[in-house]
């Protein structure tokens, strides 16, 4: 009886030793996946949100005064702005 009660047992740690390599194997092939979309949309993201951040970058002029661009860089320059310039644009020039 001992014997038998040992196969039995040695049986039943054989039929789950396969059944948990089995679902091991069926989790693993669930999560890799999901990392890998999660990895993926996570780049995505970050690539949107430099994108999204480049116009703040790129602007041309530090303030805007009657419709004209200038840049403050030591001296105050006009500079191209978000709109064209149209018509004659006149500068007076002080001297103090």
């Amino acid at each position: 009886m001992h014997i038998f009660c040992t196969l039995i047992f040695l049986h039943f740690l054989t039929v789950f030793h396969i059944f948990a390599a089995a679902i091991w194997n069926l989790a693993k092939m669930i999560v890799k996946p999901i990392k890998t979309i999660m990895i993926m949309k996570t780049r995505h993201l970050l690539t949107m949100l430099l994108l999204a951040m480049m116009p703040l970058a790129a602007s041309a002029y530090d303030f805007e005064v009657d419709g004209l661009y200038y840049e403050k860089t030591g001296e105050v320059s006009v500079v191209k702005g978000d709109k064209a310039y149209e018509g004659a644009v006149v500068f007076e020039i002080r001297t103090e």
